[in-house]
């Protein structure tokens, strides 16, 4: 049943948007396997709604890590046909988290920062998806968000951004195993396939530390 829903998540359409990245395509099919699963197959209109919150979050990530320059028709666009309430909830939220960022130094108060972007983030998909919530998904988009701060550390550190690589905190094979930990303990026959991909991220994070961290 599991691999059969799992098909069906993979194979569903998009709608009118398309996700323009892998992880994105990921993001978007993990929702839809989950749908699949509790007999709510996600349609068109609702893949369109959580697209465009995956690109609004980026949007705004972006913009308060001075990745980009914030533009207010930019903005407009990509909130225009999101829903009011779970959308302004998670607004609050970011907003609430990015005036708070820690020192940079900071390595505990950084790892609670960075994971609750990702929590804040990740429920307000799963709000959009109308999925039960499974917590597996926030150590795995914890290992990616890792692997992304190896392969951007320069720029970041240009920046002065807070991320999970801070001076002061364990090497990033540490910070990955603890991930993994947290990833393997969720057994449930709904999880298997979020485990199996994070043992393979895992592999990757180990990968990409070992050749790229100094």
């Amino acid at each position: 049943m599991i691999a059969i829903d799992l098909c069906k998540g993979l194979l569903s359409p998009f709608g009118t948007w398309k996700p323009k990245t892998p992880i994105r395509w990921l993001c978007l099919k993990s929702f839809s396997y989950l749908a699949h699963a509790q007999n709510n197959p996600i349609e068109k209109g609702r893949f369109d709604v959580l697209n465009q919150a995956l690109e609004l979050g980026i949007y705004l990530n972006r913009c308060f890590d001075g990745k980009c320059r914030f533009q207010s028709w930019e903005y407009r666009k990509l909130r225009r046909d999101l829903p009011g309430a779970a959308t302004t909830i998670y607004l609050r939220d970011l907003r609430n988290l990015e005036q708070n960022r820690p020192d940079r130094h900071d390595w505990q108060a950084i790892f609670h920062y960075r994971r609750g972007v990702l929590a804040v983030s990740l429920d307000y998909l799963f709000e959009l998806s109308k999925v039960p919530r499974r917590g597996v998904l926030l150590p795995l988009v914890s290992l990616v968000q890792l692997i992304d701060d190896i392969l951007d550390k320069q720029i970041d550190d240009r920046l002065g951004l807070p991320t999970f690589l801070c001076s002061e905190g364990p090497h990033p094979a540490e910070i990955a195993h603890l991930f993994w930990q947290e990833i393997k303990v969720h057994e449930a026959p709904l999880d298997r396939p979020f485990v199996f991909t994070g043992w393979l991220v895992f592999v990757l994070s180990r990968a990409v530390s070992a050749c790229l961290w100094k």
